[in-house]
């Protein structure tokens, strides 16, 4: 009884998928992976040698020769893309509070990228200051002057697909500083943890109900309040700074 025949798919056919595939989503990267891909094929093809594939009579495709199909062991060999590239994202912190982007000059802020798969970061502060580049993801900056800052950093590696990726966050540097104080008073039954804190602060502007962020100091979200007094009850007794 004769063997049955195999048909496969070309390897030049699949390289030509490839390719199409690849100019369609990153056109950038089409030679490398091109030429990259048609070595490849001839590595493959170099371990596949006559008389185990033959090119079919009629339709030209390649063919399992039928004397050998059913005694011949197949490999599956796997390629794995990615087209994710670069990435950037900043973040500013202010006094160590993350997200922070208003200050009283001089306002010396910290920025980081938040994605950190960059070969190098270009920062440039908006201010007239010369763009800095660092191999750190993290970076430090005084501003000097009144105003708000259009801050770009731009993530860089040269490895990957699109190279480069962008960044933005503003800076508000102002001169109008509070004098922030308050004033905690313990409230009844004494066996209770629930105070109250009285808001002291002072401006040269007028406040309104949401000028003020209050952090109890135990892990429970943040208030947003006015100049009014604020109460906060504490689970258990702890040291809170």
């Amino acid at each position: 009884m004769p063997l049955p025949s195999f048909s496969v798919v070309s390897l030049e056919k699949i390289t030509s998928v490839l390719v199409v595939i690849m100019w369609m989503v990153v056109p950038a990267a089409l030679i490398r992976m091109e030429l990259f891909m048609r070595q490849f094929v001839q590595i493959v093809k170099s371990w596949i040698q006559p008389p185990y594939f033959l090119p079919h009579p009629v339709h030209g495709e390649t063919i399992m020769h039928p004397a050998i199909g059913a005694r011949c062991n197949l490999a599956l060999v796997k390629i794995a893309l990615t087209w994710l590239g670069v990435k950037a994202g900043i973040e500013s912190l202010i006094n160590g509070v993350p997200r922070d982007s208003a200050g009283c000059v001089p306002l010396t802020v910290d920025f980081a990228d938040t994605v950190h798969n960059a070969k190098s970061y270009e920062w440039n502060f908006g201010d007239g200051s010369p763009t800095v580049i660092t191999t750190d993801p993290n970076t430090s900056h005084v501003f000097n002057s009144i105003g708000t800052y259009l801050v770009r950093l731009v993530a860089v590696d040269s490895t990957t697909c699109n190279i480069r990726d962008t960044a933005y966050v503003h800076i508000r540097v102002g001169d109008i500083q509070a004098t922030i104080n308050f004033n905690p008073v313990k409230l009844n039954p004494c066996d209770s943890f629930k105070y109250r804190f009285d808001n002291l602060s002072t401006a040269p502007v007028p406040l309104n109900n949401t000028s003020f962020t209050w952090d109890f100091g135990d892990g429970s979200p943040r208030i947003t309040a006015g100049t009014a007094s604020v109460f906060h009850n504490y689970a258990a007794p702890e040291l809170i700074t």
